[in-house]
C-alpha cells in the first residue's frame, strides 16, 4: 500500500510537470491515496502526527526522530537524547505544539496589549501606594493609642510579652543556607561531584530507587549498559565492568 501511494503521488505531481525527485515535499504514507497527502508546496512541511509515516521526497527516506523536533523548533542541540528511541522522538514531535508557531502568537499579542498591559501596571502602583499608605496611617494612630495606655510599669511588661511570641524565634538573624539538606559527609564541591556521578543514570533499566549492579562503558563511544541491557545494541564493553562507586539516585539531594 505504501508502494502504490508513492507511484501515485509521483504521478500526480508529473502531471503537473513536477519531478518529485528534485522538490523537497514531505509525503505522510499513512493516509489513503483518496486524502490529501503531503506538502502543499515545495519546502514546507504539514502537520506532524505521532502516528504519521513523513517522507522526504528528494532524500528518498523518512524523516528521522530529531530531524522531527528540528521542524516543531525544538532545539535538539540542548538536549540530552541518547537512549530515546525514534518512535518516542517521533511521538514527542507529534504531540508537541511548534514552537515558531506559539512564538509568533505570543509576540504578535503582546504588541496589540502592550499600551494596555502599561496603563495595567500604572493602575497596580497606584493601588498598592495607596493601600500601603492607608497601612502606614492605620498603623501609626494604633501605636499612638496603645503608647498613651501604657505606664512606665505596663511597658516593660509588654516588653517581656516579646518574649512569649509564638515564632519569635523566626525572627532572628541567622546565615542563609541554600540548601535544604546539608550532607555532613559532603565536604567539598569534588565530593559533592563524585556523587552525582555515582548517582548518575547509567542504563536505561535503572530508575530512582533502584541502581543494576554491574555497569559496562563502551571504550569507544562512552555508552553505558548493564549486564542485561549490553547486548542492545553492540558496542566494545571490554572484559571488565566499569568501576566506580554507585549511590541510589534517591539519596542524592
Amino acid at each position: 500500500r505504501v508502494l502504490d501511494l508513492m507511484d501515485i503521488d509521483f504521478l500526480r505531481l508529473a502531471q503537473a510537470d513536477t519531478d518529485s525527485m528534485h522538490k523537497t515535499l514531505v509525503w505522510n504514507l499513512s493516509q489513503n491515496v483518496d486524502r490529501t497527502t503531503g506538502s502543499g508546496a515545495a519546502g514546507i512541511c504539514p502537520c506532524l502526527t505521532p502516528s504519521m509515516v513523513p517522507f522526504v521526497t528528494n532524500r528518498g527516506g523518512p524523516l528521522v526522530g530529531v530531524e522531527a523536533l528540528s521542524l516543531q523548533g525544538i532545539p535538539v542541540e540542548d538536549l540530552l537524547l541518547t537512549r530515546e528511541s525514534e518512535g518516542q522522538m517521533s511521538d514527542l514531535a507529534g504531540n508537541a505544539m511548534t514552537t515558531t508557531v506559539v512564538g509568533a502568537c505570543m509576540l504578535s499579542a503582546l504588541l496589540l496589549m502592550k499600551d494596555e498591559l502599561v496603563k495595567h501596571g500604572d493602575t497596580v502602583k497606584e493601588g498598592l501606594a495607596k493601600e500601603e499608605a492607608k497601612r502606614k496611617s492605620a498603623a501609626g494612630k494604633n501605636l499612638g493609642n496603645k503608647a498613651q495606655q501604657l505606664s512606665a510599669g505596663g511597658a516593660a511588661g509588654a516588653q517581656g510579652a516579646v518574649g512569649k511570641v509564638a515564632g519569635a524565634e523566626d525572627l532572628k538573624e541567622k546565615n542563609l543556607v541554600l540548601c535544604s539538606v546539608i550532607d555532613k559527609t559532603c565536604k567539598s564541591f569534588g565530593d559533592l561531584r563524585k556523587q552525582a556521578i555515582g548517582a548518575s543514570r547509567m542504563c536505561v533499566c535503572e530508575a530512582q530507587t533502584g541502581i543494576a549492579r554491574e555497569i559496562w562503558k563502551c571504550a569507544d563511544c562512552g555508552h553505558t549498559a548493564c549486564g542485561v541491557c549490553k547486548g542492545r545494541p553492540e558496542h566494545n564493553y571490554g572484559t571488565k565492568p566499569h568501576s566506580g562507586e554507585r549511590i541510589v539516585p534517591a539519596a542524592f539531594t
